[in-house]
């Protein structure tokens, strides 16, 4: 009678708790993560595409290695179910570190050009834009029954910014406006900026607020439309 050999059971890979860059493209790439996103995609992307935007979203912020694993997931799947690529705060879609009740989560940010394609993809808007106006512009504008802005830019280039606006206008001739003058905005920014935890640990960080100012501003207001 010949013994029977007992094998041992397949080893089972942990979970991974702890993001670090040389496990995420494996952890992003693992079937069961590419799965998620798959199901949530429209057909013009693919997971691959998705998770290689994420991985460059995640060496762009290092900080988004500190969260929790699936929450960098959920943000990759909120982008998918839009058809939005990550692309950073001035484009379509971001992943942002952001601390909630003591531990880090990666948060899904829709950036400036993603409202403006969400918005087009309703097939009901015809224009939607956003503009900063200088000292020395010619600026006219009337909000109420009868929305609009006069706006005629002037010869200096870098002038001070004196006002944001955006104006968005319907096929069917439907048009809406939205004007702040700077201190609204300066307001809305130390208030609201996702990223004041990393401001406030490193004096010499700078974000989008303080290196792309005027384009942050314009993405402001187009959200402030899209509502």
């Amino acid at each position: 009678m010949t013994a029977a050999t007992a094998t041992a059971p397949a080893a089972k890979a942990k979970p991974i708790t702890k993001l670090t860059e040389s496990n995420v493209g494996g952890f992003l790439f693992s079937d069961a993560v590419k799965k998620q996103i798959a199901l949530a995609l429209p057909k013009h992307l693919t997971p691959e595409r998705m998770i290689r935007m994420a991985l460059t979203t995640v060496r762009r912020t290092p900080k988004l290695l500190e969260c929790e694993p699936m929450t960098l997931v959920a943000g990759i799947v909120q982008a998918s179910e839009l058809g939005l690529e990550l692309s950073g705060p001035l484009g379509q879609a971001y992943l942002i570190p952001r601390k909630n009740h003591g531990r880090m989560e990666a948060t899904f940010q829709i950036g400036y050009r993603g409202y403006l394609k969400l918005a087009y993809n309703t097939g009901l808007v015809s224009t939607f834009n956003a503009r900063a106006v200088r000292e020395g512009d010619h600026f006219d504008y009337s909000l109420g029954t009868e929305n609009s802005i006069i706006h005629q830019i002037g010869n200096v280039k870098d002038a001070k910014i004196q006002y944001f606006y955006s104006v968005l206008k319907l096929r069917d001739g439907g048009v809406d406006c939205e004007v702040w003058p700077i201190t609204r905005m300066e307001s809305h920014r130390d208030r609201f900026r996702s990223d004041s935890f990393l401001k406030n640990r490193d004096k010499n960080y700078q974000g989008p607020w303080d290196t792309d100012f005027e384009p942050m501003g314009n993405k402001t207001m187009i959200r402030e439309l899209a509502k």
